[in-house]
């Protein structure tokens, strides 16, 4: 069980992080879900040990974080954090060092994981010549390769065609497993909400919902309770603009 407890995260005086507790117990794929600076590309990469936390705990089966190996982890990012300057072989040999995956395992890996990106097609292209889709099926590529137990996606489908969403959310739903904690952190939750079996959403820094995810519940209806919506304002403002004019 991965545990989240009591985290806060300050920037100056803002703070972005107000005590958030959650455990994410394995076997099961979470959607975090919230508007756009909300805080959970924050706490995602606090939990990964990317940015440190102004207080609170993050143990994995009662170890420490700084003791905690994150070579079964896997951060499924949006495309800018992947390192543009270098070639597909070098990122994909890189990680395969640090994972210290075989040359047998890996070969072994690599025929199956054709058929989900031929990354030898690519394999002198430097990352930033890829298109928006292939990097996402690059990094869904090393995630594969590596066999995680812990996956954060962060917006996995997000600016992709049908043909390139159906071939991520075909994979993540293979990923799943007993001993398998997956989290899909998105905007886009009508495209994932098969795959979800708990929902988290958070606001202002805040978890304002926490539970397991009836498939009959409406999550749209569950979103716009638990999270600020100003849509009601925009429209508001828009109409005494309009009247002014």
């Amino acid at each position: 069980m991965l545990k989240i407890n009591k985290i806060n995260k300050n920037f100056k005086d803002k703070k972005i992080l107000k005590d958030i507790s959650l455990s994410l117990e394995k076997g099961n794929c979470y959607g975090l879900f919230g508007n756009n600076g909300v805080g959970k590309t924050t706490l995602t990469k606090i939990i990964f040990n990317e940015l440190s936390k102004s207080s609170g705990e993050i143990e994995l089966d009662n170890l420490e974080q700084k003791n905690i190996d994150f070579r079964d982890w896997y951060f499924f990012t949006e495309n800018n954090e992947l390192p543009n300057d270098i070639s597909v072989r070098n990122f994909i040999e890189i990680l395969v060092n640090i994972n210290l995956l075989s040359k047998q395992e890996y070969n072994n890996r690599v025929n199956y994981l054709a058929s989900i990106f031929d990354v030898k097609k690519y394999w002198k292209v430097k990352i930033k010549n890829l298109s928006a889709g292939q990097k996402k099926l690059l990094s869904l590529y090393a995630c594969m390769l590596f066999k995680p137990k812990i996956i954060f996606f962060d917006e996995p489908t997000a600016n992709l065609d049908i043909k390139n969403k159906t071939i991520i959310l075909d994979v993540i739903s293979k990923l799943k497993s007993e001993d398998t904690i997956i989290v899909i952190i998105t905007h886009l939750i009508s495209e994932v909400m098969q795959l979800i079996d708990h929902v988290i959403i958070m606001d202002e820094g805040q978890i304002t919902y926490n539970k397991k995810f009836n498939k009959s519940d409406d999550i749209n209806e569950i979103f716009n309770k638990y999270s600020s919506n100003n849509a009601e304002e925009i429209k508001n403002s828009l109409e005494e603009y309009m009247n002014e004019k």
